[in-house]
């Protein structure tokens, strides 16, 4: 192996290593299941002056896409989603007994318009009982960081996955750009088709990942903030190809929310972006 090659290994090894700590940083300020994270500070008290760069870019970016999505995408749908049952992380929900938050009969419904921003001031203010959750937009946030990272380090050949999430850039070994699969929601085996993707991003939402049973019911994370509600409008997933990861993931939630043909025009309207929906009975519209 040439000494160029060798330092191109150890550059790349590196980048892992950045990439490691730029997610452990945003989960610690970002994540709501973590009680000392800043977003959970600002749930619990309403209120949080002078807050970090990152925090502040975040919600500010939730809530330019809240207005993108005319309220569709809505952070503040926290307390609907611990109503429907998702009040712990992931992995805890069906092996715990109900949190007290499930068993809220009434919340607060969604509204983007109870978060205030003094931009000078780097401070966030919630009206009275309104409480946030970034988790989508934090991820698709993060990833477009590290992509950028690495393009910095000069890396034009890449990809960067989260949870599904994806940046990728330049070309897959052996390929002109690069092919993602999309696996059938509802049978979680084989591909319906296969994405070309040259630089951009690709991120899917889905209701037959992350649910749960509530009582009798099968509930899911992805709430409709018209309702407070988990969706159920016949679509089983979306897929979005958009510039960044961060627009693909809102764009992906709120395509679904909007159901089919009202998602499909709403995303025809937004630049350089292609929508893929799965229905419930698997097949690809």
């Amino acid at each position: 192996m040439s000494s160029e090659s060798k330092a191109t290994k150890l550059r790349a090894r590196d980048l892992v290593s950045t990439a490691q700590l730029i997610f452990r940083h945003a989960e610690l300020t970002l994540s709501r299941f973590l009680p000392d994270s800043e977003l959970s500070r600002l749930n619990q008290k309403g209120y949080i002056e002078q807050s970090s760069p990152l925090f502040f870019e975040c919600v500010n970016a939730a809530l330019k896409m809240a207005e993108l999505t005319r309220g569709i995408f809505d952070p503040t749908i926290l307390d609907a989603l611990e109503h429907a049952g998702y009040d712990r992380s992931f992995e805890q929900i069906g092996t715990l007994a109900p949190g007290l938050a499930t068993k809220m009969n009434t919340f607060r419904p969604p509204s983007h318009h109870y978060v205030e921003l003094n931009h000078a001031r780097r401070s966030i203010q919630l009206a009275k009982g309104a409480r946030i959750d970034l988790g989508g937009i934090a991820k698709g946030m993060i990833v477009d960081r590290v992509a950028a990272v690495i393009q910095g380090q000069g890396f034009k050949d890449f990809m960067v996955s989260a949870g599904g999430d994806m940046r990728l850039g330049g070309n897959q070994p052996g390929k002109n750009g690069w092919e993602v699969d999309m696996q059938n929601p509802i049978t979680l085996e084989g591909t319906l088709t296969t994405l070309s993707v040259t630089e951009g991003a690709v991120a899917t939402s889905s209701t037959t990942r992350r649910r749960w049973l509530k009582g009798n019911q099968l509930h899911h994370h992805l709430i409709d903030p018209r309702t407070s509600e988990p969706v159920n409008n016949g679509l089983a997933a979306v897929t979005i190809v958009a510039p960044t990861t961060m627009l693909a993931d809102v764009l992906a939630k709120t395509a679904l929310i909007l159901g089919l043909e009202e998602g499909k025009e709403f995303i025809s309207q937004q630049e350089n972006c292609r929508v893929y929906m799965i229905d419930q009975e698997g097949r690809l519209v």
